[in-house]
C-alpha cells in the first residue's frame, strides 16, 4: 500500500477504486458479471484510468490473462480466487504499473523497495 499512497501523493489523488466481482473468459477476454451481464475488465479498467491512485481486482482470473493502464497501478490475481486458494498461497497478486510507450510492468517483492524510493525522492520531503 505504501507504493499506492505515494503514487497518489505524485499524481494528486487519493482513493483506490475495488472491482469484487465473478470473473471468466469469454471470446479471449477476461471478463466481469455486473449481475447478469458480462462486462469486460479492460473496458472498466479504461473508463476509470487516471480517477485513482490505484486499482485491486479482486476478480477470477482463470487464463492468468492481463489488462493494462495508461495512468495507475494496477493490482490483479494470476489465477481464479477462492479462500482456500488464498490461505495456501496459491494465487499471486501482482503489482502492475504503466511503463515506457503503454507497457505495464510489474514491481515484484525484489524490486518493491527501489520502487518506493524512487517515488519518495520524486515527491522529496513531503513524502515522509
Amino acid at each position: 500500500m505504501r507504493y499506492l499512497d505515494l503514487f497518489g501523493d505524485l499524481m494528486g489523488l487519493s482513493r483506490i477504486a475495488v472491482l469484487k466481482a465473478h470473473g471468466d473468459v469469454d471470446n479471449g477476454r477476461w471478463v466481469f458479471f455486473d449481475g447478469e451481464r458480462k462486462r469486460i475488465i479492460q473496458k472498466w479498467v479504461d473508463s476509470v484510468d487516471g480517477m485513482y491512485k490505484g486499482l485491486i481486482l479482486f476478480v477470477c482470473n482463470p487464463s492468468g490473462l492481463d489488462v493494462k493502464s495508461r495512468k495507475l497501478p494496477l493490482i490483479l490475481p494470476d489465477r481464479v480466487l477462492s479462500l482456500k486458494r488464498m490461505c495456501s498461497g496459491d494465487v499471486n497478486f501482482g503489482l502492475r504499473v504503466p511503463g515506457i510507450m503503454g507497457c505495464m510492468r510489474e514491481i515484484t517483492n525484489y524490486t518493491i523497495e527501489d520502487e518506493i524510493i524512487d517515488l519518495e525522492r520524486k515527491l522529496g520531503p513531503k513524502s515522509i
